[in-house]
């Protein structure tokens, strides 16, 4: 790196040799960035020293993107906008309200749907509030831990229901326990390194955490005796993982701690050669294909050439081209392009592939109000003031035609459901707001077409759904489907197959403790699955600070 008089890092060179440069204004502010590609970074302050405006520039000037904001006299965010570059660009901004504690009490989005947060003397969330009036409210003790989440929810029609969850905490502040609206308790105890060792679910099935003298996970014993095996290097990464039926993987890593290879339970393994900055230059698969890569200054892909291995079909060649923002514009696989548009948002305009694009309208929000296909078809979309989708329908020379319309209640959860123009749907929840019956059928008739009954075990799985179709068309009246611990239906109880129809699952479910705030779980099956969460209701749960499962 080279320095300027006042000590800042002026020139930067990387391993490969690729310089970026800094420079700053007589205040010692960085005022322009530029990459190795020329793309360029423009800073403004104003007169208190705030940055008041950021413009992005490609490497022949052309401006890409360009944010204000504006602050009042303590030097608090008043406005933040975000401009749609064009023939006639426009601002998009956001509008922020504060306390005398300079707390934030609202914030208004580009299409003027206000959020609001509210605090008590000691300066801690109490409440927070959606664009809809779907509210969040937190109770604490006296020493500061969340002891209750009540989640007040507006149901279509004007009524509103509280959903509490209560928690406890020991003399460290740290979680022990947490009980749903129904009593549902799962518990946690903990040990000396402040780490989960114990987890045991409502219905009393515990989940063992080891570790060692650094406080690394070692052993994971789950219900009926499941044990996981983790190996660490000096550098505490993870170089081993071994699961319940003994099958090992193994990660080896250079000095610097980048992947070099990772084998596979099987014994096949992938193997990574890398640049000086990092970069995974050559990939070799199982199968023995590999995978030369090319990156440019920014250490963005390029460029793939692979060799296949004897049977693996696919291309041999893949060409990347990136904006001066990152974004890819073009990609080529074999003979086939696609290209991509975006607005100065990096929001996705357009996408194209052998003549073939398909354009997307956005509102203020980012949602896609309108798609227009190859084909011709055009599909308008609606989105209310939590961005969810209200109802969508195909737009013709002579009309709009219907498809889909949606209700919902509180923060995330579906209330009702049109489909076409007869087919109408309702969906009801018990206290803990775990789905409880689903129903469809034609608008006017007595009797649904098709219902499903859901029931909850304490520890929140479904041993058994109860599946009624008045049409005789699809599974069998009254079937009872047992889940197994992924909440999959176990295979012998698909009716189709001529399994038991009625059985009910002996299998008791993992006690699985996750970060969220509902009582509704993601699956350890699927690590990433959570449900989708309003603002503020996410923004409340994540101040609870749940413990996770280790």
């Amino acid at each position: 790196s080279t320095y300027a008089a006042e000590r800042q890092p002026t020139l930067t060179t990387d391993a490969r040799g690729f310089t970026w440069e800094t420079i700053y204004d007589g205040y010692g502010r960085p005022k322009e960035s530029r990459d190795p590609l020329g793309n360029q970074t423009q800073l403004e302050y104003d007169t208190a020293g705030s940055p008041s405006e950021a413009r992005a520039l490609d490497g022949l000037d052309a401006l890409l993107a360009r944010e204000t904001t504006t602050y009042d006299l303590l030097g608090r965010p008043l406005t933040s906008g975000r401009w749609l570059l064009g023939q006639t660009p426009r601002e998009l901004r956001e509008q922020y309200t504060w306390n005398p504690a300079s707390e934030l009490v609202s914030m208004t989005d580009p299409l003027g749907r206000v959020s609001r947060w509210e605090r008590d003397a000691a300066e801690r969330v109490t409440a927070t509030q959606d664009a809809l009036g779907n509210r969040n409210e937190l109770g604490f003790d006296e020493a500061g831990n969340v002891v209750s989440l009540s989640e007040v929810e507006l149901v279509p029609g004007g009524n509103a229901e509280t959903r509490t969850t209560t928690f406890a905490h020991d003399a460290l502040g740290r979680q022990v326990w947490r009980a749903d609206a129904l009593g549902n308790t799962e518990r946690w105890e903990w040990d000396a390194h402040g780490a989960v060792s114990r987890s045991i679910d409502a219905e009393g099935n515990a989940t063992l955490s080891e570790v060692d003298a650094l406080g690394r996970q070692t052993r994971l014993t789950r219900p009926e005796g499941l044990v996981e095996i983790f190996g660490y290097d000096r550098a505490s990464r993870l170089t081993s993982y071994a699961d319940a039926q003994n099958h090992t993987t193994l990660w080896q890593r250079d000095v610097l701690g980048r992947l070099e290879r990772l084998q596979l339970p099987d014994g096949g393994a992938y193997l990574y050669e890398r640049d000086a900055a990092g970069n995974p230059t050559k990939i070799t698969d199982p199968n023995g294909s590999e995978m030369v890569q090319s990156f440019d200054a920014r250490g963005l892909l390029t460029s793939r050439q692979n060799t296949l291995a004897a049977g693996v079909v696919g291309p041999t060649l893949e060409t990347f081209i990136h904006d001066g923002l990152g974004r890819l514009m073009t990609a080529t696989s074999g003979t086939i392009t696609s290209r991509f548009t975006w607005d100065s948002l990096s929001r996705l305009l357009s996408e194209e592939t052998l003549g073939r694009k398909i354009e997307h309208q956005l509102d203020d929000a980012g949602n896609a109000i309108e798609l227009h296909y190859p084909s011709g078809l055009r599909l308008l979309q609606s989105f209310d003031a939590l961005d969810r989708l209200q109802a969508l329908g195909r737009q013709t020379a002579e009309e709009f035609e219907p498809r889909a319309a949606y209700t919902f209640r509180g923060a995330d959860r579906v209330h009702s459901q049109a489909l076409a123009a007869q087919l109408r749907g309702a969906r009801s929840y018990d206290a803990a707001g775990r789905p409880t019956n689903d129903q469809i059928g034609l608008m006017g008739a007595t009797q649904p077409a098709f219902q499903e009954q859901q029931a909850w075990n304490r520890a929140g799985s479904r041993p058994p759904i109860s599946r009624l179709d008045s049409n005789g068309s699809g599974c069998s009246s009254a079937t009872m489907v047992p889940t197994d611990f992924c909440k999959r239906p176990h295979p012998e109880a698909n009716p189709i197959v001529g399994g038991s129809a009625t059985t009910r699952s002996t299998t008791k479910p993992r006690g699985s403790v996750t970060s969220e705030g509902s009582s509704r779980k993601a699956s350890r099956c699927h690590p990433k699955a959570r449900a989708v969460t309003g603002r503020a209701r996410w923004a409340a749960c994540c101040s609870v600070g749940m413990p996770t499962a280790t």
